[in-house]
């Protein structure tokens, strides 16, 4: 239970709104069976102005009132606008972490967030958290962007990165692109390579659409708010995820989401625009990791590696037993440990 995983920081409280009408109208509740989450001030008096309501006891939206009503500090994301990216399909998730956690969230490009009057530039140092979002897009990012990416990542920045597709005419993506990847492998030990997974079996509507069922029953981003041995992931063209058997100095990376034995991959991306999506002598079989984290202990930035951009895009929200949305949000609270700034809760019911 909440109250038993909080080590004291959440305490629960039943309320009869027939009996006590007072407490149920000052933190707005309304209906049976609603939750209101409440923090508790430095005095031991609870802050019940901003009580955040629940309609019902549903483990990922009370997880997140929780997060919302008890964070204390100062979070920013940065969805970095890039060529092709997917930012401007990602309403829902950076909805949620606006008005759901409490967190300033932009789509902004790196040399706007290097301008002196950048509202929250990188590596603010007035900010408590801070995520930069590297959604999806077509082209490798310039020397002078990796430099400055690689600045905000050796100055403790954490950095999530949703890999867009590299099946086009140039056969790369910004995901996919060789520099950015011996960097990544260099500072973390993970990397993408550039090859695209399929699975004829458990896909969705499209081999090239693979579905990942196989995720880290222990890591945040793949267990708050997801069914237990039930969480699906889809994934649009994603590539591979390496993770180098011998990590860097001070570095932890795991898996957090695998393909199923019935894929494969290929790095002839020709032949898949050709339309071509049987698996040929030369492909490797699965399964393969299509989400991974990593963290550098030596700087204190974390990086969440998503395959696809379709773990975050407002497409997957509606879809019943798909647990995008969840996970890109969960991945977004663990790459800033926004989950430890958290003051003590009452949870009234």
């Amino acid at each position: 239970s909440y109250v038993s995983a909080a080590n004291g920081k959440i305490s629960v409280q039943f309320i009869d709104p027939d009996r006590e009408p007072q407490q149920a109208n000052l933190y707005g509740v309304t209906q049976p069976r609603q939750i209101a989450v409440v923090a508790q001030n430095p005095d031991g008096t609870l802050d019940s102005a901003n009580a955040v309501l629940v309609a019902y006891a549903d483990q990922g939206q009370l997880t997140n009132a929780i997060l919302r009503a008890a964070a204390s500090g100062v979070f920013v994301a940065h969805l970095l606008t890039v060529r092709d990216g997917a930012s401007a399909g990602m309403t829902l998730f950076s909805d949620t972490l606006t008005n759901r956690l409490g967190w300033t969230v932009d789509q902004v490009s790196l040399a706007e967030l290097t301008s002196p009057q950048a509202a929250h530039p990188l590596n603010d140092s007035n900010v408590d958290g801070e995520l930069l979002v590297l959604p999806g897009g077509s082209q490798p990012l310039a020397p002078a962007e990796l430099d400055l990416l690689k600045t905000y990542v050796e100055r403790g920045g954490d950095l999530m990165i949703l890999a867009g597709t590299n099946l086009n005419t140039d056969g790369v993506s910004l995901a996919t692109d060789p520099a950015l990847n011996a960097w990544l492998a260099e500072t973390f030990g993970v990397s993408f390579n550039n090859d695209v997974v399929m699975d004829p079996a458990q896909s969705f509507q499209s081999p090239l659409i693979p579905v990942s069922t196989d995720l880290s029953p222990t890591a945040f981003t793949t267990t708050n708010g997801v069914p237990s041995g039930q969480g699906a992931l889809i994934f649009e063209t994603p590539p591979a995820i390496t993770i180098s058997e011998a990590l860097p100095g001070g570095v932890t990376a795991s898996v957090l989401a695998q393909s199923a034995a019935s894929s494969f991959a290929t790095t002839d991306l020709q032949r898949v625009l050709n339309g071509a999506l049987d698996q040929a002598e030369g492909d490797s079989s699965g399964p393969f990791v299509l989400a991974a984290q990593a963290e550098n202990a030596n700087t204190g930035a974390r990086l969440v590696l998503f395959s696809s951009p379709s773990i975050a895009i407002d497409t997957y929200t509606m879809f019943t037993n798909v647990d995008n949305f969840q996970v890109s949000v969960n991945g977004a609270v663990w790459a800033t440990n926004f989950n430890n700034y958290v003051a003590q809760v009452t949870v009234q019911q």
